[in-house]
């Protein structure tokens, strides 16, 4: 699902009510999800609507079709404009507002009139491009092993805890990584950068950072698979250290 926020604008003094408003695309399969919504009066109102995309490629966001009671469905367009463009409209609608009106006559009104409506259907509209990826996996973590999501642990004492995880995805999950932040390697790190400390004593926190971490995820030696709809549980093991707490995970 996609969604993209649209402003809707209500110049009457009455409630506008929409039945239908949905996403007008092109370029891709598109499913639009229209929504209902009501404008209040001389207001602007802010909606979000989406849909899904059927394919991969490039979609072009045309627009809104909009549907009131008892009417039918209208286009309305939403042309991205470029500052060349606001620039060449703002000098256009300056021109037009002040220069001298000029009765013409016969052909030479008819020439000059076709002349301005080729010139405004030449312009080519852009609207926004959106790039749509094949479907990938998507992850979440719907259950661990921790009490109130919690770990208390004593300085270089070991446990481990379990993180399960779903994919809620339509594609398997056939690569995974964990990576943890915490206090503790955090300081460490930057200990290190500094380059202040003396060759034994960098050697000793390195061989902590390496050997001893915080986290250490006990990954299998199978490469791990998760298909579509399916769930697996990781078990990560904690190291223990003073002053220790986690940032990130």
């Amino acid at each position: 699902m996609a969604e993209f926020s649209v402003t809707l604008q209500n110049p009457y003094l009455f409630d506008l009510e929409i039945d239908s408003l949905a996403l007008s695309t092109s370029g891709l399969r598109f499913e639009p999800r229209p929504i209902r919504a009501t404008v209040p009066p001389g207001s602007f109102h802010t909606v979000r609507i989406g849909g899904v995309a059927l394919e991969a490629g490039t979609l072009s966001v045309r627009g809104v079709r909009v549907t009131l009671p008892c009417a039918l469905e209208r286009e309305f367009l939403l042309p991205v404009w470029t500052d060349e463009d606001e620039a060449a409209r703002s000098k256009r609608e300056s021109v037009e507002a002040t220069r001298e009106r000029v009765k013409r006559i016969g052909l030479e009104a008819r020439r000059r009139a076709g002349d301005e409506q080729v010139d405004e259907t030449a312009r080519p509209l852009r609207f926004l491009q959106c790039a749509v990826v094949p479907a990938q996996p998507s992850l979440r973590i719907v259950a661990t092993s921790l009490t109130h999501g919690a770990l208390m642990l004593y300085d270089g004492e070991v446990t481990t805890f379990e993180i399960t995880l779903e994919n809620v995805g339509e594609r398997p999950a056939d690569w995974l990584d964990l990576s943890f932040a915490d206090s503790h390697t955090s300081a460490a790190r930057a200990r290190l950068r500094e380059g202040e400390m003396t060759a034994s004593e960098a050697f000793e926190l390195e061989h902590l950072l390496q050997h001893r971490p915080v986290f250490v995820w006990l990954a299998p030696d199978l490469p791990m698979r998760i298909e579509a709809g399916a769930r697996a549980t990781l078990t990560v093991e904690c190291f223990g250290k003073v002053g220790w707490c986690v940032l990130s995970d």
